[in-house]
């Protein structure tokens, strides 16, 4: 979690869902240690962004000001300020790009992606 935080910034859009999905599987497998289990992958996730992915951030701070870049650069490129057709616009395209089929052979994840293709094109 913390190299995935240190090197791609859309980790964070995904922080509060993966950070509620690890609360109940630790409430729901760890019995009465799901404190303990909760608290251990947060201390985990901490220290591997300090250890990974924390050096950029720190640079970007002493150079710029701000750990996510140059302050025009940020204004720009805003999800919250930019409301809830932006967001979900980058949501769609995030998930169109995530769903990849290169791991099957050429003729396979050629139909597939356009399989992809026109299921998404109506949607975004």
């Amino acid at each position: 979690m913390g190299l995935a935080l240190g090197t791609k910034a859309n980790t964070w859009l995904f922080l509060p869902g993966l950070g509620l999905a690890a609360l109940i599987f630790a409430w729901k497998e760890g019995g009465r240690d799901w404190i303990k289990r909760f608290s251990l992958w947060i201390g985990c996730s901490l220290l591997g962004f300090a250890l990974f992915g924390a050096y950029n951030y720190i640079l970007n701070w002493r150079q710029f000001g701000s750990p996510f870049g140059p302050r025009e650069l940020v204004e720009k490129h805003n999800v919250v300020s930019s409301g809830f057709k932006t967001l979900w616009a980058n949501v769609g395209r995030l998930s169109y790009n995530f769903l990849d089929f290169s791991c099957f052979p050429g003729v396979v994840a050629r139909q597939l992606t356009r399989l992809k293709h026109q299921v998404a094109l109506p949607l975004f």
